[in-house]
Order: C-alpha cells, then sequence, then structure tokens
C-alpha cells in the first residue's frame, strides 16, 4: 500500500526540509516540481529543452509541462511506495491537474500537510537565510511579495484540500526535529 502525501507552506516555512525527512522516515520518494525540472533541464531532454528555453525568456514553465513532468516522476519505481510532493500544487490549476494525475494513476492523497508560520517569523527566516546564503532574491520586498502570491493563489486550494477532509496543519516554528515529529504524530 502506497502512501501518498502534500507538503505546503509559504517560502520559508521548511517545506523541503520537512518533505526531505519524511521521505528517509517513511522510505517514500520526494518529488519536487523545482527539482524534476533542473533534472530535465540538466538531462537534455526533450521537455528539458523546452524548460530551459522558457526559463531562459523569463517566463513561468506552463502549468501542463509541470503536470506532464510530474506525472512521469510519479511512475518512477521509488513513487511506487508512496511520495511526498512538495511545490506543487500552488494554485487552482495545479490542483486540478494532479487530482486528474491522481486519478489517472489510481491513488489518491493519504494527507496534505499545511506548514503554517507567522510572517514576521518567514521574514526574519528569509532575512537570515539571504545573509548565510548570498541570496539577492530574499529581500524583505521580494519575500512579501511571493507571500502574498501565495496567499492569492494557494489559500484556495488549502481550502479545497479541507473540503476532502485530509489536511493536517502544523505550527512549523521551533526545531527541525520537534516538527518533524509533530508530522510524523500527525499523521
Amino acid at each position: 500500500m502506497s502512501r501518498n502525501y502534500v507538503i505546503i507552506g509559504p517560502q520559508g516555512s521548511g517545506k523541503g526540509t520537512q518533505a526531505k525527512i519524511l521521505s528517509d522516515k517513511l522510505g517514500i520518494a520526494h518529488v519536487s516540481t523545482g527539482e524534476i525540472l533542473r533534472e530535465n533541464v540538466k538531462n537534455a531532454t526533450e521537455a528539458g529543452k523546452k524548460v530551459e528555453a522558457i526559463i531562459n525568456r523569463g517566463d513561468l514553465v506552463p502549468d501542463d509541462l509541470i503536470a506532464e513532468l510530474l506525472a512521469d516522476r510519479l511512475l518512477a519505481d521509488d513513487a511506487v511506495r508512496g511520495f511526498i510532493l512538495d511545490g506543487y500544487p500552488r494554485n487552482s490549476a495545479q490542483f486540478e491537474k494532479l487530482r486528474s494525475i491522481l486519478e489517472e494513476k489510481g491513488t489518491e492523497l493519504d494527507a496534505v500537510i499545511v506548514l503554517d508560520v507567522d510572517e514576521n517569523e518567514l521574514l526574519d527566516r528569509m532575512e537570515l537565510r539571504a545573509k548565510k546564503e548570498g541570496r539577492k532574491d530574499d529581500t524583505p520586498d521580494a519575500v512579501k511579495k511571493r507571500l502574498a502570491i501565495y496567499a492569492n493563489e494557494t489559500h484556495p486550494i488549502i481550502a479545497k484540500f479541507e473540503e476532502q477532509g485530509n489536511v493536517l496543519r502544523i505550527q512549523a516554528v521551533g526545531e527541525i526535529d520537534e516538527i518533524n515529529e509533530e508530522i510524523i504524530r500527525s499523521l
């Protein structure tokens, strides 16, 4: 029996970190749409060439192309036992695509893990990350803009998941291990 999860949260909430830990602990695939795109570009696949051209133009990769790559990724051997989907869906169109992909695969989500973090905490985390990693895209204005996009585009899909009754809300403040233990307990 496979176990399938989605992890959602604003930038800086620890989605990637928690997804990786859960993947290792549960023996399921960590499926990151960002990683899928990077792998396809690196391996110069047909889709990767399209993605690279789109990114080089400064455009966003279309939802249809991401969904196609995601559907292929979920057929990989390591996803047979289950997966934790990180970074997808982010908007209503992607929510519908995911529903369609899962239906075609004949499976469903066991839970949607939503990492909740106060905006001031997120701003502090992003400022620290910008200093540590030298990231220029983590300015307070840029972070606030991404948080507004998250509120406008992702909050509505969280509500759709809540209608299905499989949302676990986690206060993602504290030590990484403590947050992970809370997620595991909730699952």
